[in-house]
């Protein structure tokens, strides 16, 4: 009965989107304006699915699994994402949601590696990123999905910035830690010859909860709203 399970969440996320107001609004202009207003659904479901194609999505899954394994996670936070670290003097600064590639020789031919940024560090040099069917391959459209690896230079296609990955970093395999001016700073990933990869299988798991927001702008003061999903 894992359908009935997954009715708990779809619940609570409409009692949020339609509430009492939007109820009484919408009884009020039906009595009044009758199927006058029909266009207006129309536009209003396109509007609603533009926001939330752009809203940041967060989710709840059960059951998801270590990066290439069959193991269950038991870590209290991981990350999903790739990442690239550089030297702690390189001086360029990449940006967010800019495409970077990388191109390296295999076997004899040029292999070009391309992604999005996720983040940039300036301080730690740590470039997050991300591969999918879109933004993963080269070239656009009909090319295929090869990996960041090496030392050749990634570069940046809207900063300009271009730098070559710390191959030797770290010196012990698997940490997650870097020094920089006496000051040690948390990766929150393990790195392996100047790159990590995600922490987490992609596609693992149970999706049990899905919420698409807008960014979120924090106060000092700010009061949160906690929503609490209860798994039948």
């Amino acid at each position: 009965m894992k359908w009935i399970r997954e009715i708990g969440p779809g619940i609570l996320i409409a009692a949020a989107f339609i509430g009492p107001g939007t109820i009484t609004m919408c009884s009020i202009a039906g009595a009044q304006f009758k199927y006058g207003l029909i266009w207006a659904l129309i536009v209003s479901i396109l509007l609603t699915m533009f926001i939330q194609l752009t809203a940041i999505r967060i989710g709840l899954i059960t059951n998801p699994l270590k990066f290439g394994t069959a193991e269950l996670l038991s870590d209290l936070t991981v990350s999903a994402t790739k990442a690239v670290i550089f030297s702690p003097t390189f001086q360029g600064n990449y940006v967010p949601d800019e495409i970077i590639t990388q191109t390296r020789v295999v076997g004899g031919t040029n292999v070009t590696a391309r992604a999005r940024v996720i983040s940039w560090n300036a301080t730690t040099k740590v470039l997050k990123y991300y591969q999918n069917a879109v933004d993963g391959i080269f070239p656009e459209v009909t090319g295929t999905q090869n990996e960041f690896d090496g030392s050749n230079v990634v570069s940046g296609a809207t900063s300009g910035a271009a730098g070559a990955p710390d191959v030797n970093f770290p010196a012990v395999p698997n940490s997650s830690a870097r020094t920089i001016n006496n000051t040690e700073y948390d990766l929150g990933m393990k790195f392996n010859n100047g790159y990590a990869k995600p922490e987490i299988e992609s596609n693992s798991g149970d999706v049990v909860y899905i919420d698409n927001r807008r960014s979120i702008s924090r106060a000092n003061d700010q009061v949160e709203d906690i929503k609490i999903v209860i798994e039948f």
